[in-house]
């Protein structure tokens, strides 16, 4: 299944834009499916100014499985590992900017801000059974989870002063961002008897990994521009 759309409007200064996109199928483990959103518009503010923004989002999942017999021939006899890998891994991801300029010829204004938001997951699950030379069971789940929001910025400003020769210039810009995950780890072995196939012990190990991490940049910058009188040639 697939559905594509876009929508486009054009109206003096004025321009707005949509499009859709969206296709799921089954992969023979389960559903694949991703989709996308977006949409622009900007326009006219005033006789001086205009601006505008945009938006985005996307959500992408994809399931799995994979199967697998292997016999390993052994002198003191044979070894099969029957195994069986299985799960789901998916990310999301929204994001907006704006922006706004600004010129009346005697000050230029540029400025536009952007965040988004990043996440994932995956949950994953492994089967081994063992039979053969050796008899035993192994089972591993493992999920994990992340976030990852972040922010950014720009301003600048273009001023000339009273002698148009000269003009002032400022800028700054900014970066905020981090990061967080969550992973979750458990692991079975079940050991058994090779004459009576019954149960011996289990041996089990569970972990929760959690990391996280941030940044943040800041910049400003400053100019002031002296222009020169044109010098006369001597000569003429």
């Amino acid at each position: 299944l697939s559905a594509n759309g876009e929508m486009s409007l054009w109206k003096d200064t004025r321009q707005s834009s949509a499009n859709l996109n969206f296709n799921t199928q089954n992969n023979g483990a389960g559903n694949a499916r991703n989709g996308n959103l977006g949409i622009n518009h900007s326009d006219k503010i005033s006789d001086n100014s205009s601006g505008g923004f945009n938006l985005r989002t996307s959500n992408n999942a994809n399931a799995f499985l994979q199967e697998n017999v292997i016999e390993s021939l052994n002198p003191e006899g044979n070894f099969v590992n029957n195994s069986r890998n299985l799960g789901e891994s998916g990310s999301t991801t929204h994001s907006l900017g704006a922006n706004i300029s600004f010129n009346n010829k005697k000050m230029l204004l540029n400025a536009n801000v952007d965040g988004a938001l990043n996440r994932s997951n995956n949950e994953n699950m492994s089967i081994s059974n063992q039979s053969g030379l050796l008899r035993q069971d192994l089972e591993n789940t493992n999920g994990s989870k992340n976030s990852a929001p972040n922010i950014n910025g720009y301003l600048s400003i273009t001023k000339k002063l009273k002698n148009k020769r000269n003009s002032f210039s400022a800028s700054s810009n900014f970066s905020l961002g981090s990061s967080e995950g969550n992973q979750i780890i458990n692991s079975l072995i079940r050991y058994y008897d090779q004459q009576t196939l019954l149960a011996l012990k289990d041996s089990i190990l569970n972990r929760n990994l959690v990391n996280s991490s941030s940044n943040r940049q800041f910049g400003v910058r400053l100019n002031y521009n002296i222009g020169l009188k044109p010098t006369k040639d001597s000569l003429t």
